[in-house]
């Protein structure tokens, strides 16, 4: 999430968070490139959290009887979707005492496809609406049917889509969800979502296949990469 509600660089080394709290929040943000997209997203989450205890970054935990590390990761990204822009929330019962030298050792014991790109001090709030760009790249350049299908739904104020879950089937307005919609090469399109918290919302592809009235087989060879994200909260 490369849009993220950033902290200046002159707070990173001391979160503006009291001592005596015991919570120091930081936002690390990482990419996942490669195969390791196929991995599944609770896969992924234990990955990342064994690497944590391997570095011997303790975090805290939450109350009740299976207390949980309190690190909050953003939104699942669909499997085989790759991603430069992705991030998680961690809660410390210390200061890191140098998110530099933090990030070189998460990147030493990561698994290959992911790498930590920046950690930063953070209020610790987890963003509930983001909006989110991905690129889409075609096998094949996009063709005039495709463009005029672009089109009716840049124009429409509202567009039925059908999503399917858990073998139901279900139908949502994705118009709202989808601010950007383009051809930004012949073969690429740029998007923009929409994605609220506890709110319906669709794949990127599911929402890009049945705009442009894609085969199975076509959507298989498109290959996407979420590239930046955007917290709408305080908008």
């Amino acid at each position: 999430m490369e849009g993220a509600e950033a902290l200046s660089l002159t707070r990173i080394e001391n979160p503006r968070q009291a001592d005596t709290t015991g919570h120091f929040k930081y936002i690390v943000h990482y990419s996942r490139l490669g195969n390791i997209c196929y991995l599944g997203h609770l896969e992924m989450l234990q990955g990342i959290l064994r690497t944590l205890r391997r570095v011997g970054i303790r975090t805290n935990f939450s109350q009740g009887f299976n207390p949980s590390p309190k690190i909050s990761f953003g939104p699942a990204l669909a499997a085989g979707t790759e991603s430069l822009a992705e991030f998680f929330i961690m809660d410390l019962p210390h200061p890191l005492k140098s998110c530099a030298t933090t990030l070189g050792q998460l990147n030493d014991k990561l698994v290959p496809g992911l790498k930590i790109t920046k950690i930063e001090a953070h209020s610790g709030k987890v963003p509930q609406s983001l909006e989110i760009s991905y690129r889409l790249l075609f096998p094949r350049e996009i063709t005039d049917r495709e463009r005029a299908a672009i089109t009716r739904f840049q124009d429409s104020a509202t567009y039925a889509a059908t999503k399917t879950r858990k073998g139901k089937t279900s139908e949502i307005d994705i118009r709202p969800l989808i601010p950007l919609l383009l051809i930004s090469n012949p073969a690429e399109i740029s998007l923009e979502m929409v994605s609220v918290s506890a709110q319906p919302g669709i794949k990127p592809i599911e929402a890009v296949a049945q705009i442009l009235g894609l085969e199975k087989e076509e959507v298989l060879k498109i290959k996407i990469l979420k590239t930046a994200w955007r917290n709408l909260d305080s908008l």
